[in-house]
Parts: C-alpha cells; structure tokens; sequence
C-alpha cells in the first residue's frame, strides 16, 4: 500500500473528535480571547482525551489532552504538524528564526547552533549568571534595609534581561537594559492578541497603539543589528553566544548564517530567553510565599550545599530540591501555556480523524493539571519530581518545554539559570508576598502574573 493509500484509509476509519459545542460553526472559539485557560480547562475537564473546538478562518481547532496524543503530534508524526500560519504572528518580530522557521531550513539551522546550548558550553557562563545575580542581591539589600516591598516580577524580568544580553555579547551594551524589556513586551502584548482576533485593525494604521508598537519593533530591531555590525566589523572571538554563532557551520553542509539569519537568530534567543525564565522564577516564589515548608527545605539545602559561597557549577548537581521546585512550578504555572500545530496531511491519532489543515492546541497548562496523570493536580508539591515519582508518568505528561525535536534549544540554558537564581535568592534573603494581593496568571505569549508581585525581602542570619 502507498503511502496516500494508507492516509486514505486512515481517512475512511477515523471518527470525529466530540464537539465542545458552543455557537453553530464557529463553536467556542469565540470564548478564547477573552478567557483561554478558564475556557481551555472546562474543555478539557468535559473530554480528557480530544475535543472539537469549532471552525474559524477556513480552520477547524481541536483540543488535545492526552499525553500520547501530544507524543504523536510532537515526535512520532512531527513532520506532519508544523506551527504554520499559527506561529505567523511571530515572524515581525523574530523573522525566519528558530522560532518559526519549518522543515529543511529549521533542520540545518537547529543543527549549526545545537552545540551552542550544549551543557558543556553553557558551563562557561556560570560565572556570568552568578555575576548578575549577586548584582540584583546587592541591590536587594537597601529593600531589606528599609523594608520598602518591591515588585518581584520586575526584578526577575531585569535580572534574566541582563543575563541574556552579558551571554550573548559578553559585554555591556546597553545603558538601559529595562528598556529592551519594555520595547519586547510592548511588541508582545501587541502581537499574540491579534492571533484570536480576526477583526484587528490594521497594523499600518495610525492609532496610538500601532504607534507604540512600530516603534518598538524599530528599536528592537536597530538593537540587535547594531550587535551583529559591531562584531562583523570588529570580530574577535570572545566565547559568546554571539561569537558561536558566527563561527558555526552546519555539520552537514558545511555552510554558516549570514548576517540576516544571525539577527534573526539572536532575536530570537534575547525574547526567549528573558520571557520563559522570568515567568517561571515568577510563579515559584508566589507558590513559595504560600508554603513555608518548602522555602525551609529550600534554604536548608541552599546552606548545605553552598556553605556561604557564591555557587560553581558543580555545586548544580546537587541542588535537587531546587530543582524539583522549579519544576513544579512549571508544571502548575508553565511559562509555554499553549503549542499549536497545523495538520499537512489528513491525519488520524487514536482512531479521531483530524484533516488537512486543521489546528491542533496542546496545552500544557490544563496538561499539567490532568488528573490521570497528577494526584491533587492544583497542590504545590515539588516532591512529585523526585526520581521515583517522575519515572512513573508518561513523558509527555510534563512539557513545559515542548517535545520531539523541536524540543526548547534553550531548555538547559534556562534550567541552570534558575537552579543559580533560586539558591541564591534563598542563600541570603526570605521573600514575604504582602497581603491582599490578587495574583491572576495572564495568558500572553507567555503565562504572566497580572499584576506583578509586591513582595518584601528579609536578610536571613548569617545570609
């Protein structure tokens, strides 16, 4: 049998995904861009497995919510389901990046910059990482000085922009690094909302909004071409991320980026590789703020491990806890809410028929909250990423990083950064949220707390 006999055949088995209901046609979809998880999470509570979300803009969108499933969707049939028109929205700001790139060309691009993120090369920018965060420390101490609370979403947002930028450029660049992140969230909060919205205006138009966002993409864009030119101008080697980049060469071709793949590429890395960590080092130190024990469990091995110093890379091995807090908190807060993907060919998964051209979610955020695969799934508890634990839950029960090969190129990157932030932070202060405060995750590109988190710092004896 040829392979269009075998899809054929698929076609005719294949059975339709139940419906979610909602309006004729359009079905629920119309909910999404006002409530996406809370509508998102009654889906999947109703169908565990896959549901039909309704039609809009020539697509059907469905539901997915089994870990096999995504298992599917992300490694066994990967070629199948590209992101498509839904990572569309993206390209003004990131351009043919790793981020949306497809098939062949994401292929050699993820292979020439592959040893760039490898744990043995990300070794060398601990002493970076741990630079800045001792930086953001110090400035800490005036706040526990006075007792004056600061926002602890802004913070984490400054400390992982400076990161990203010392690793990429091994330099100071920039006078004002906050305003990198403002120009990144101004572009941002512009872009993804307009992926739900088939009735927004247009971007030429000229209201304020557009204003705002056009001029931010602007500098946005004169920022990391102005990296790229400088080093071009006057390279020298000096172990970056950026200077990696340059010297790379795709281990089957041969061939290298030239300076338009390269600004893609770094704008790429510089918005992922604030925004993801930000939110997830967000969301651990709300959850730590309601549970006591587990700041306790979290200094004590901070202390144990660290004994007063500045942590190494070896000491990463053996902060376990941490690691597992981190985790959890990704798995009820996941900083990538939700993946899509477009089917190419007619397809069927399970014996659920999904044609040509319709949109798959797969939602992490109600993923790690399905009750097959987490017992009490809404209670913080980073034990469930112990060894024993984890072994016994699919693989793609947990997926804050995505799966299959397009698997997060920075997901190490992101995790040594964290594990550094977190037993520092705790090392030296405790971090008390102040009262009244109602914390709401916003569904952006990534998953925000809104509004940001006052919290106050307090030096710990002998911190």
């Amino acid at each position: 049998m040829t392979e269009s006999q075998k899809i054929e055949s698929r076609k005719i088995v294949g059975r339709k995904p139940p419906s979610a209901g909602g309006l004729p046609g359009i079905g629920v979809l119309y909910r999404m861009p006002q409530d996406p998880l809370g509508l998102l999470r009654e889906v999947s509570a109703r169908f565990p497995e896959i549901a039909f979300l309704g039609h809009a803009r020539g697509q059907d969108f469905y539901l997915l919510n089994k870990a096999e499933y995504c298992k599917y969707v992300f490694q066994d049939n990967n070629k199948n389901y590209l992101r498509g028109s839904q990572g569309d929205f993206l390209k003004p700001l990131l351009g043919n990046g790793l981020a949306t790139s497809e098939g062949d060309f994401w292929r050699s691009q993820r292979r020439l910059m592959q040893p760039a993120f490898h744990r043995r090369t990300l070794r060398t920018m601990v002493s970076t990482m741990t630079g800045e965060i001792n930086s953001m420390l110090m400035r800490w101490d005036e706040y526990a000085e006075s007792g004056r609370p600061l926002d602890i979403s802004k913070e984490l947002v400054r400390l992982t922009v400076r990161i990203i930028i010392k690793t990429m450029c091994s330099q100071e660049v920039l006078e004002n690094p906050e305003s990198v992140e403002h120009d990144l969230s101004e572009v941002l909060d512009f872009l993804y909302p307009r992926q739900f919205n088939p009735l927004s205006l247009p971007v030429s138009w000229p209201t304020p909004k557009n204003q705002r966002y056009r001029a931010s993409l602007r500098s946005i864009h004169h920022l990391v071409e102005q990296l790229v030119a400088e080093r071009y101008n006057n390279y020298f080697d000096t172990g970056d991320l950026l200077s990696m980049l340059i010297l790379a060469r795709d281990p089957l071709t041969g061939q290298g980026m030239d300076r338009s793949q390269l600004h893609d590429e770094l704008l790429t890395i510089l918005m992922a590789g604030y925004e993801t960590t930000s939110s997830a080092l967000n969301w651990l130190w709300y959850l730590l703020a309601q549970h006591p024990e587990a700041v306790e469990k979290l200094q004590g091995e901070a202390d144990c491990v660290l004994t007063g110093r500045i942590p190494t890379v070896d000491d990463l091995q053996y902060l376990m806890y941490t690691e597992m807090a981190f985790k959890e908190a990704m798995r009820l807060y996941p900083p990538v809410w939700m993946n899509a993907r477009v089917c190419q060919q007619d397809d069927v998964i399970d014996g659920y028929r999904i044609p040509k051209n319709a949109c798959v979610f797969i939602c992490p955020y109600t993923m790690h909250r399905h009750p097959e695969y987490w017992d009490d799934p809404l209670r913080f508890d980073p034990e469930r990423f112990n060894t024993m634990n984890a072994s016994e839950r699919p693989r793609f029960a947990y997926q804050p990083f995505g799966g299959g090969p397009r698997l997060c190129i920075g997901k190490h990157f992101a995790e040594m950064e964290s594990k550094l932030a977190i037993s520092m932070i705790a090392q030296r202060f405790s971090l008390k949220m102040i009262p009244g405060q109602e914390i709401l995750p916003k569904p952006d590109l990534t998953l925000r707390s809104r509004p940001g988190i006052q919290m106050t710092i307090h030096r710990r004896k002998g911190g």
